[in-house]
């Protein structure tokens, strides 16, 4: 991993462009190492880039070598720098023709997260982008870069310490590494609803609603995770299955790096956004009913199949590598978060998840926002209650108002 800070909609485009570049140059030696048995990805990331390296752990070594080659001496011409230009532009444009739920998830991590930016963001930023800029960009990506090297899985000490210095030859100096901070996450205003519109192409109407937790504390976590395991399949009966309000019809724990969450989400082709957010208030209302008189047997069998559900072996050691790395982003060199997790949803009992639940829903204690696009219906929106409310017309605007969580 190459840390660098992800500033900007310019500079995040521009990491883009140069991990394009790169796994471009690497095209005529990639299919080769794939036959003898090695793969790697290069993508960019909230916290820089990264490169994996999988397969045959005897020549992995080999496949970074190259790898590392092609960072260090990519040669960029004003031609493919167009092209890449035109593929990322096409790409961020097929991005705003989606699903509109998909738009309404995506804008929640534009909005809350502080390395997020959208496409429509990326794209006004684009036609400034030019190619002395990249080349600007790819030195001082190199220059003196925090590195963070992981191995996982049947590698030798030895084979390790030879990624290490492969990977070492990006900060070949003596002078101090730039150190890059974790992505922050923007703390919503308690007891207030704030509203943003997503623009859509298609005419569905629909809604992400976003109850924030309090803390970041695993305990929350532990509340979230256990009330998405619960509230799901309820959620789902009541307005698909029994309302018929939309097609798509999700409840879950929505978690933004280790910010706790509850989200949902809807699309309809048949009724308006306010009639989603008013079927789904009456939903909670009830819901908070259920979970006060929910049987002990279906909270013990929840939360039984929630930490079966964490606890279970990582399928691929492409899974474990995930697990690691985000305990490495987190700062936790004891890689236990998984562990403590599970310790704390054994902890919960039935009286605590209901009156959390009240809390988070019929009081807004963590703050919510409603990310939504009308579609072609009706652009009416009455919030439930005596909740405060407040509709920013913008990214920016929505961003400015809300202080950091951590």
């Amino acid at each position: 991993c190459i840390r660098d800070r992800n500033t900007s909609p310019r500079h995040r485009l521009l990491t883009e462009l140069y991990v394009i570049a790169v796994k471009e140059a690497l095209n005529t030696f990639s299919y080769p190492a794939y036959l003898a048995g090695l793969q790697y990805r290069m993508y960019p990331h909230s916290r820089g880039l990264s490169v994996r390296i999988s397969g045959y752990a005897e020549k992995q070594v080999q496949l970074l070598e190259k790898v590392i080659d092609e960072m260090l001496s990519l040669d960029i011409d004003e031609q493919r720098f167009e092209r890449y230009l035109e593929n990322l532009r096409q790409g961020l444009e097929n991005s705003l023709k989606g699903r509109p739920s998909a738009r309404t998830i995506n804008s929640i991590y534009d909005i809350l997260l502080t390395a997020s930016w959208s496409a429509e963001e990326k794209l006004q930023v684009l036609p400034m982008l030019d190619l002395q800029a990249l080349k600007d960009h790819a030195r001082v990506l190199l220059e003196n870069p925090e590195l963070i090297v992981l191995s996982v899985g049947n590698v030798s000490e030895q084979n390790s310490l030879q990624a290490a210095r492969q990977v070492g030859r990006l900060n070949p100096g003596d002078a101090a590494v730039k150190p890059v901070p974790r992505a922050r996450v923007r703390k919503l205003e308690a007891g207030q609803w704030s509203l943003y519109h997503t623009e859509a192409v298609p005419q569905d109407a629909a809604m992400l609603l976003l109850f924030q937790g309090r803390t970041a504390e695993l305990e929350e976590l532990a509340l979230m995770q256990m009330i998405g395991a619960l509230v799901h399949t309820p959620y789902y009966q009541a307005l698909r299955t029994e309302g018929q309000v939309g097609y798509i019809v999700q409840a879950f724990a929505f978690n933004v790096l280790d910010t706790p969450a509850l989200g949902f989400s809807v699309q309809s082709n048949s009724h308006s956004v306010g009639e989603i957010v008013s079927r789904t208030d009456s939903f909670l209302q009830d819901y908070a009913e259920t979970l006060a008189d929910l049987p002990d047997a279906t909270f013990s069998s929840t939360r039984e199949g929630l930490i079966a559900q964490l606890s279970e072996e990582d399928k691929q050691l492409g899974d474990r590598a995930s697990r690691y790395w985000a305990e490495i982003d987190r700062e936790i060199y004891d890689f236990d978060t998984r562990e403590r997790l599970i310790s704390e949803i054994k902890g919960l009992d039935r009286q605590q998840l209901a009156d959390y639940f009240e809390q988070l829903t019929a009081d807004s204690s963590g703050g919510v926002l409603l990310s939504f696009s009308f579609g072609d219906k009706s652009d009416n929106i009455s919030i439930p209650g005596d909740i405060e409310q407040v509709q920013y017309p913008s990214l920016k605007e929505i961003r400015g108002s809300l202080n950091d969580f951590f």
